[in-house]
């Protein structure tokens, strides 16, 4: 969040809306991770039973919020034409790598969790 804030040159309204989504995102992973702990079932080996239905909204909250960034990134240099600046050529590259790993991970561990009911792998994902 840091590097978009100072690439939009540590504009007032990008800090509030980042700020904004900053403690949106802490909220909802705190209420998130409540009714995850509370809905879910455990055997006798402490292993989940069954996956809760929050961890398709929550990976859902974790895409929206890096694709929000991504995003941002991407707008601000396309609308400034700073695709020869080393810099920024950077933080787009980073940017893109953050966003299409946590959309590969989430992608594939959250519908897998669904259909296969060997849930031990989600505690490390």
């Amino acid at each position: 969040m840091l590097r978009v804030y100072a690439l939009y040159n540590k504009d007032r309204k990008i800090a509030f809306f980042l700020a904004n989504l900053l403690i949106v995102d802490a909220i909802s992973t705190v209420v998130h991770g409540y009714y995850c702990i509370k809905t879910c079932g455990f055997d006798d080996a402490c292993l989940m039973i069954s996956t809760p239905p929050t961890v398709l909204s929550f990976n859902t909250q974790i895409l929206a919020v890096q694709g929000t960034l991504w995003g941002m990134t991407l707008w601000r240099t396309g609308t400034e034409g700073w695709t020869r600046n080393p810099l920024v050529c950077l933080l787009v590259r980073d940017g893109g790598f953050i966003f299409v790993g946590a959309f590969a991970l989430l992608v594939t561990s959250g519908p897998y969790a669904f259909f296969v009911k060997s849930l031990g792998h989600l505690v490390f994902s």
